[in-house]
C-alpha cells in the first residue's frame, strides 16, 4: 500500500509537471500567435448582448449588428488611442523644453543635502558615523548624474524609432483582431456549440456550470480596477495642481496606471518623492505629497472592498510570482493578464476542478446569479 501511495504522488506530479511545461510553452510560443484572436473572442463574447439586444429590438440581422458594434469598439479604441498619444508627446515636448531651466536648479539641492545628511549622520550611533559620512561625502561631491538634454532627446529619438519599426507588427495585429472580432461576433453562436462539442461532456457540464460565475467574477474585477483607477487619477490630479506640480496630469495618469498594476501602488512614485523632498529641503512638498498619498489609500481602503468582494483577493505573495511569471513570459502585458489567471485558477480550485491532484477537496459549485 505505501509503495502504491508513493507511484501515486510521483505519477502526479510527473501530470503536474507536464501540464505546467505545456502552459509555460503556450504563453512563451504560442499565445503571441494566437493573441488577437483570443482578445477577438473576449470582445465577442463582451459584445455578444448588445448583438442579441440588436437582433430582437431593432430586428437587425447579426451581421449588420456585429458589424456595427465591431467598428464602433474599435473605433473609439483607436480614436482614443490617437488622442491619449498625442497628448502624452505634447507633455513630454513640454517637459523637454523646460528641462534646461529645471537642471539648472539641481545644483542649488547640494547645500540642504548636505546640510540634512549631516543632521542625520550626527544623530547616527556613534560606531557607524563614521562609515555614514564617508558615504555621504562620496555621494555629495559625485553628484547626481542627470543626462543633458541632448541625450534625453536622443533617447527619445531611439524610442521613437522602435515605435515606427514596431508599427507593422501591430497594424497586423489590430487587423487581425478587428476581422475576427467580426466573424466570430457575427457567428458566436456556432463557434460557442462548436468549442463545447469538442470538449468532454464531463469537461463541458463542469465548464457551463462555472463559466457564467467564472466571467462574472473576471469582469467584476476589471471593472473595479478601471473604476478605482480613474478615482487615484481624479484624486492625484487634484492634489498635484494644488500643490502646483508642473505636468500634473501626466505624472497623475503615469501614478495611475502604476497603481493599477497589482502589488505596485502609488507609493512607487509618491514615496521616494517625498523623500527627495525632505532630503533637498522642501519640507512642505514633503508633507504634501505624504499627505495625498495617504488620502489616495484611504479612499481605496474604503471604496475597494465595496466595488469588489474579498473573495476575489489574493495573497500578495502569490500576486507577486503571478506578475513575475507573467512578465518574464510575456512581457508588461503578462503582468496583468497572469493575476487574473490566478484568479481563475483559484475560483477553479475553490470549485472542484483539480481534484485528481486534491481528492479531498469537494466541488463547490457556485451560486447562481440573482
Amino acid at each position: 500500500m505505501p509503495e502504491r501511495k508513493h507511484l501515486a504522488i510521483l505519477w502526479k506530479l510527473f501530470v503536474l509537471i507536464l501540464i505546467l511545461l505545456g502552459v509555460w510553452a503556450f504563453f512563451r510560443f504560442l499565445f503571441p500567435l494566437v493573441s488577437p484572436f483570443l482578445m477577438a473572442f473576449l470582445l465577442a463574447y463582451l459584445l455578444e448582448p448588445i448583438v442579441k439586444q440588436l437582433q430582437s429590438r431593432f430586428k437587425l440581422p447579426r451581421s449588420i449588428g456585429s458589424g456595427l458594434l465591431t467598428l464602433l469598439i474599435i473605433g473609439g479604441l483607436a480614436v482614443g488611442l490617437v488622442f491619449l498619444c498625442i497628448w502624452i508627446f505634447s507633455e513630454i515636448r513640454g517637459f523637454l523644453t523646460q528641462l534646461d531651466s529645471i537642471i539648472s536648479k539641481l545644483p542649488s539641492f547640494n547645500e540642504p543635502w548636505s546640510e540634512t545628511v549631516n543632521r542625520w549622520i550626527l544623530a547616527a550611533p556613534v560606531s557607524i558615523q563614521g562609515i555614514l559620512q564617508s558615504a555621504a561625502d562620496q555621494v555629495i561631491n559625485n553628484g547626481i548624474s542627470i543626462p543633458t538634454p541632448n541625450e534625453m532627446v536622443s533617447t527619445l529619438i531611439s524610442w521613437v524609432s522602435s515605435l515606427a519599426g514596431a508599427v507593422p507588427g501591430v497594424a497586423l495585429f489590430w487587423v487581425a483582431a478587428v476581422l475576427s472580432t467580426y466573424f466570430i461576433s457575427r457567428d458566436y453562436p456556432k463557434v460557442t456549440r462548436w468549442l463545447a462539442r469538442t470538449l468532454p461532456k464531463q469537461l463541458r457540464e463542469k465548464a457551463l456550470q462555472t463559466k457564467e460565475h467564472i466571467g462574472g467574477s473576471i469582469g467584476k474585477w476589471l471593472r473595479a480596477q478601471g473604476i478605482m483607477m480613474c478615482i487615484t487619477f481624479a484624486e492625484l490630479s487634484t492634489g498635484f495642481l494644488i500643490l502646483k506640480v508642473p505636468y500634473a496630469f501626466l505624472i497623475a495618469g503615469i501614478t495611475a496606471l502604476l497603481d493599477a498594476l497589482p502589488v505596485v501602488g502609488i507609493g512607487l512614485v509618491l514615496l521616494p518623492w517625498a523623500a527627495f523632498a525632505l532630503i533637498t529641503g522642501s519640507k512642505w512638498l514633503c508633507l504634501s505629497l505624504l499627505v495625498v498619498y495617504a488620502i489616495a489609500n484611504l479612499v481605496r481602503s474604503f471604496v475597494e472592498p465595496r466595488l469588489v468582494g474579498r473573495q476575489l483577493g489574493l495573497h500578495p505573495l502569490i500576486t507577486l510570482i503571478a506578475m513575475y511569471i507573467g512578465f518574464r513570459t510575456t512581457g508588461v502585458l503578462g503582468m496583468i493578464v497572469f493575476p487574473i489567471l490566478a484568479i481563475t485558477l483559484k475560483q477553479m480550485y475553490e470549485w472542484g476542478w483539480f481534484s485528481f491532484f486534491f481528492p479531498n477537496k469537494k466541488a463547490e459549485p457556485p451560486e447562481p446569479s440573482p
